[in-house]
């Protein structure tokens, strides 16, 4: 299965990096973008998981973080 983000999430994605890091929670940060890794993995693995959306798309809310 081919995955990918929207523009909207990327963008979602850096803001709440951008929010991390301007907290000096530079770990926090690293620990987002494995989360969002990881949930790219499980969506692979695992195509029928998440919230389906248009045109084919799923949805799946972080582990550990609000996003």
């Amino acid at each position: 299965m081919r995955s990918s983000l929207s523009d909207e999430a990327i963008e979602d994605a850096r803001a709440a990096a951008d929010w991390y890091i301007d907290q000096g929670a530079y770990d926090a940060a690293d620990a987002f973008f494995d989360d969002i890794e990881q949930a790219i993995r499980l969506l692979e693995r695992h195509p029928r998981i998440g919230t389906p959306g248009v045109a084919g798309t799923r949805s799946l809310r972080l582990h550990t973080f609000p996003h």
